[in-house]
């Protein structure tokens, strides 16, 4: 019973019946099992128990034990241990980071590149398409004016008018052309705003490079241009169209 007078055992307890039974088991077990299982049994045995003073039975000496001590501190092995799980769960996350970062780069070269084709693809048909219609309406206004200065009378101010049509299909055709390479440009310029954002290895995985704000404003501008010049492009095929049957109508009615 020398470990219960112990430094550890700096105080005593109240004499009921559960704390007797610890008393009796804790003298046992102090003979051969370490401090820190005495302090187990005893907080096992009293948990809960509030502070009391009282006279123990059979007139034995005052003894009070502090019900509320605290557990003994880790070992080495048990610090180290903790150390390397939370090193090992640090890295753990870190490679599940990684691999979200990666998915999430890889999503977006891929949604660059699907977007970019399907882009070039549309605008390539529609502005070929727009020079295509304008070329074709100046070839057959210049077809028409073949076959009517074939005739013997001829009138050729009526024919002037009608030829007169042909420029509209012209700047028609050359504004198709203009917006075909600002498209081209506009497709660049959004591939360097893609290219330009930073990659990170932690949420958010993309971010705005020194560059992607410039590349953005770029590619804003020129694409506002393509669709200007490619909309002033169809503006002048209707006006020349309508220019053209005005004035073939006034050269057959006289």
């Amino acid at each position: 019973m020398d470990f219960l007078k112990s430094p550890a055992m700096h105080r005593v307890c109240t004499a009921d019946a559960s704390m007797h039974r610890f008393i009796k088991f804790a003298g046992s077990a102090a003979l051969g099992k370490s401090a820190a299982l005495v302090i187990r049994c005893m907080r096992k045995c009293t948990q809960d128990a509030p502070l009391m003073h009282r006279a123990p039975p059979d007139g034995a000496a005052p003894y009070m034990v502090d019900i509320a001590m605290t557990e003994p501190e880790p070992s080495f092995e048990e610090r180290k241990w903790k150390q390397e799980f939370e090193a090992a769960e640090r890295r753990w996350i870190y490679e599940l980071q990684k691999d979200d970062a990666r998915r999430e780069h890889d999503k977006n070269r891929d949604f660059h590149t699907d977007v970019n084709k399907n882009a070039v693809d549309a605008s390539n048909l529609t502005l070929r398409t727009l020079v295509v219609i304008n070329g074709g309406a100046a070839i057959a206004v210049l077809t028409f004016l073949g076959g009517v200065a074939a005739k013997d009378k001829v009138d050729f101010a009526h024919v002037g008018r009608v030829a007169h049509t042909i420029i509209w299909f012209a700047f028609g055709v050359a504004l198709a052309v203009t917006s075909l390479a600002l498209a081209y440009c506009t497709h660049y310029a959004t591939a360097a705003t893609s290219s330009s954002y930073a990659m990170n290895w932690e949420h958010p995985y993309l971010s705005d490079g020194p560059k992607t704000r410039r590349w953005r404003w770029i590619k804003r501008g020129i694409h506002l241009a393509s669709a200007t010049t490619a909309l002033a492009s169809m503006v002048l095929f209707l006006i020349g169209m309508f220019t053209a049957s005005t004035a073939i109508t006034d050269m057959l009615v006289k």
